[in-house]
């Protein structure tokens, strides 16, 4: 499946101090553009309703910061760390995750369109009522996360793993996780409707539910 890329210009103001120009930012009620931070280190703040657009964050570190309700569009995160990073009811819009720890992050009620995943750490992540729409995990470890009551349409999974990880009430229909682990992922047997999978899954998957294969 192939997705939009972000549609970034090549030419960015290179910055490491993120904290300054968020806090300018909202001063001014203005929008962050054309940003590139590298090694930037942002903790304890909280910003919403906010816009990135055409930005790269390389390397960069948010521990206990609360980002809730920022739109991103055009914009890469690269060998980041987002754990435990607040993204609440964000809105994210051709946007990549290249190499990132994001464990225990949360994106509950999040909005994802054109949206990639590759090579990161997802551990306990969060995207209980998130919406995800055209968009792509690949190598990456989702183990222990939760996607409960989701909205998932032309989603990939690729090479992941969701073991443990709770997909309650998340329709699964047309998704193909043949390349996944899906040891003890939690359903209640609904949402695994029209799912592909090995017959070695299928069997898996038939005593969660209670099933004996013989």
């Amino acid at each position: 499946m192939s997705i939009i890329k972000p549609k970034l210009s090549g030419v960015f103001f290179q910055r490491a101090d993120l904290e300054g120009i968020i806090r300018e930012a909202l001063q001014e009620e203005a929008d962050l553009k054309n940003f590139r931070f590298t090694d930037s280190f942002l903790e304890g703040v909280e910003v919403h309703t906010i816009e990135f657009q055409n930005c790269v964050f390389d390397s960069c570190q948010f521990p206990a910061c609360s980002f809730k309700r920022i739109f991103f569009v055009d914009v890469v995160f690269e060998k980041c760390d987002l754990s435990n990073l607040d993204l609440g009811a964000c809105i994210f819009h051709r946007v990549e995750f290249k190499n990132c720890k994001a464990v225990g992050a949360n994106f509950t009620e999040a909005t994802l369109r054109n949206v990639l995943f590759e090579g990161c750490n997802c551990k306990y992540i969060n995207f209980s009522g998130a919406t995800i729409n055209q968009s792509i995990f690949a190598s990456s470890d989702l183990s222990g996360g939760s996607m409960q009551e989701g909205k998932l349409k032309k989603v990939s999974f690729a090479d992941c793993s969701l073991l443990k990880m709770e997909l309650l009430h998340t329709p699964l229909g047309g998704i193909d996780f043949r390349t996944c682990a899906l040891d003890g992922i939690l359903v209640s047997g609904e949402e695994l409707k029209g799912a592909i999978v090995t017959p070695y899954q299928a069997c898996q998957l038939a005593r969660l539910l209670g099933l004996i294969v013989k």
